[in-house]
């Protein structure tokens, strides 16, 4: 009898799961994306942008966009975000292969948020003065938070981030290889919390995760800035792709920034 029991005992310990179960152990799988269209999501893409797609996958989401800036019509990529600092609105207008950007202290955002994205761009400033800054911006969310590359501000340049509008340098500054000539080029990647970047051959880097994913943008401080020959590279956000799909409800509003960090010192704090 005992060993009977005993043999009962150890067919109940190694029998199957019941069928729909993993076992009370088990962790459950992760739900999956539902899978696109390739079709329909590159007719969506090409549709979307009036600048270059210059190629995109369907299956990657990698995108690549160039604004050379030579029809009128790639102006309608562009809004204007309306947070600006200081308040301070402008105005945008695209002639002559350039892209201008008129004393705004808006971001003129590109369609699409990227997870991972690489831009670059080539500018010159139109108005005289220090307190005036051509910037390249990625990850914004339209709503005062980014990061960016400032080529050319009081003969530096850096990058910095901007949470809910309050700004803070990222690494270090260097004196900008612009200052004079007050034209250049300038470049920046974003990749899980990484940044790097370039102005001319200065190059910059810092780590920060205050911010995931979001659109690439240009921006003027206290200025008339032409911007030229924008180049974007990245890999698109799923949730953003799922939203042009109508796969998922309209993105929530930008919740509030966090509690301000302390501030920076005197040396430190920048202006805008």
């Amino acid at each position: 009898m005992t060993r009977l029991v005993t043999l009962m005992l150890a067919g109940t310990l190694l029998a199957a799961p019941l069928p729909g179960r993993a076992g009370a152990c088990a962790a459950e799988a992760a739900p999956k994306d539902e899978p696109l269209d390739p079709a329909a999501l590159t007719a969506k893409v090409n549709a979307l942008f009036k600048g270059k797609v210059v190629k995109f996958d369907a299956k990657t989401l990698a995108l690549e966009l160039l604004y050379e800036f030579k029809n009128e019509k790639e102006a309608e990529d562009f809004t204007l975000s309306e947070w600006a600092f200081a308040g301070k609105k402008g105005s945008l207008k695209v002639a002559d292969g350039g892209c201008r950007l008129l004393k705004s202290n808006q971001v003129a955002l590109v369609p699409g948020r990227f997870a991972t994205v690489s831009a670059e761009v080539d500018f010159t400033l139109l108005s005289e003065g220090d307190q005036a800054a051509p910037c390249l911006t990625v990850c914004s969310d339209g709503a005062g938070s980014f990061y960016e590359i400032v080529g050319l501000y009081v003969k530096e340049a850096y990058l910095q981030r901007c949470l809910g509008g309050g700004f803070l340098p990222l690494g270090k500054s260097e004196p900008s290889p612009f200052a004079k000539e007050r034209r250049g080029s300038m470049s920046i990647r974003f990749e899980k919390g990484r940044l790097t970047a370039t102005v001319g051959k200065s190059a910059f880097e810092a780590e920060d995760a205050s911010l995931a994913a979001g659109q690439v943008g240009l921006r003027a401080y206290e200025t008339d800035v032409e911007f030229r020959n924008l180049r974007i590279s990245g890999v698109l956000e799923r949730a953003w792709v799922d939203r042009l799909m109508g796969k998922a409800p309209p993105a929530e509003a930008p919740k509030p920034p966090p509690p301000p960090e302390p501030k920076p010192r005197p040396e430190e704090e920048e202006v805008f």
